[in-house]
């Protein structure tokens, strides 16, 4: 619109007539008289009969404040719905329209500069030998008001620092296991010390498996010098077998039952090495073998 248009104007305010003060009183002094009775089992009923007829006194109340809203509200009502289709419809679609016009010509435009500042990436990668490198690790922030001769310094010199960190590291024993790790963080002390880490992991287990396997040789060795102990010593105990013929005219007495014998025991003295747990466990099953031993 050329000029101002004064289109929309209050003809003449709503116009209520109430007569609330004149009952005010009134009804302050049933409430109050209400609040101050005792409720027990004898009045009760009482009670109850004073609540509802102070409910439907409020009730009557409401309905004749709501119908003055609604005849206060009908007209602004229909003044809206007029009011949006003139007015707010038009305006709001024209705003929309817009937008969508202007955030397509910004989203070409921020897509040129990110298309701009990449390809000159992918350029620098080329010429730094850094093909693994991507463009998303440079956590670049590209809009409509950023500089894209500003972003590329500053993706020169990040570039080019890392590539003097990734032959720096490529002078290292353990070369290629870093690079995987600096691949991953773009952090040359995160690598270094992520490395250091893994490999003092790798030399503690190889410790302890080395020994376990002496301790198992250890155990393997003890339990067969045991048995060789023992089969030697129930070699030496056994007794000669003789046998006795009985002469063929005596007839043989009555047999009788032979006693039942303990078997015999052997002493075998050897050496065990061990750890704690290992020979905590052949004490156990010493003992639940019902043997006997001395401290030597």
């Amino acid at each position: 619109m050329g000029t101002k248009l004064q289109v929309i104007t209050l003809k003449q305010l709503p116009i209520i007539e109430e007569h609330l003060q004149l009952v005010k009183a009134d009804v302050e002094t049933r409430t109050k008289n209400a609040m101050q009775l005792v409720c027990t089992e004898e009045t009760r009923g009482d009670v109850k009969k004073i609540r509802t007829e102070l409910g439907k006194e409020f009730a009557s109340m409401e309905e004749q404040r709501k119908r003055v809203k609604e005849a206060i509200m009908e007209p602004y009502n229909q003044f809206e719905a007029v009011y949006k289709d003139c007015i707010s419809d038009p305006y709001k679609k024209a705003d929309s329209e817009l937008k969508r016009r202007i955030d397509e010509v910004e989203a070409g435009l921020k897509a040129d500069k990110v298309k701009a500042v990449q390809s000159y990436f992918d350029e620098l990668c080329k010429a730094n030998n850094l093909p693994w490198l991507r463009f998303e690790q440079m956590n670049l922030k590209i809009g409509l008001s950023t500089s894209v001769n500003g972003t590329k310094t500053a993706l020169t010199s990040t570039v080019l620092k890392i590539a003097e960190e990734v032959q720096e590291l490529s002078r290292h024993e353990d070369a290629a296991e870093l690079l995987v790790e600096y691949k991953k963080s773009l952090n040359v002390a995160l690598a270094l010390s992520t490395v250091r880490a893994r490999h003092e992991q790798i030399e503690l287990q190889k410790q302890q498996e080395a020994e376990r396997r002496a301790a198992l040789e250890q155990q393997h060795a003890a339990e067969e010098k045991v048995q060789q102990a023992i089969e030697e010593a129930q070699q030496d105990a056994a007794p000669p077998v003789e046998e006795v013929s009985a002469p063929e005219e005596e007839q043989p007495a009555a047999v009788q039952e032979p006693e039942e014998t303990q078997p015999a025991v052997y002493e075998v003295k050897f050496a065990v090495r061990g750890t704690i747990e290992q020979l905590k466990k052949l004490k156990q099953f010493i003992m639940q073998e019902g043997m006997s031993y001395d401290d030597i």
